[in-house]
């Protein structure tokens, strides 16, 4: 019973730090191929303002919650909107 409450006080700290790593995600690479010249991937992005902002990235951005923040990467400039709420 001890060694196993041992493991078990070992093992679910570590789990629990472990989980904070998964924070940010991507269906698609982050960057294009040039390591030389590392750009973030054109396309909508969203800048979230916790960790606890839940939201539905295939809606409309007008419906997206105040937490999530959406910038527009096209080349070289990072577009954000003055205020993504109509």
């Amino acid at each position: 019973m001890i060694r196993s409450l041992s493991w078990l006080l070992a093992v679910v700290p570590a789990a629990l730090l472990m989980a904070g790593c998964n924070i940010v995600t991507s269906e698609k690479p982050w960057f294009t191929a040039s390591a030389a010249d590392p750009r973030l991937a054109p396309g909508l992005w969203v800048v979230l303002q916790s960790s606890e902002c839940a939201f539905d990235g295939g809606a409309a951005i007008d419906k997206w919650p105040d937490c999530a923040k959406p910038l527009f990467v096209r080349g070289d400039e990072i577009l954000s909107p003055p205020d993504s709420k109509p």
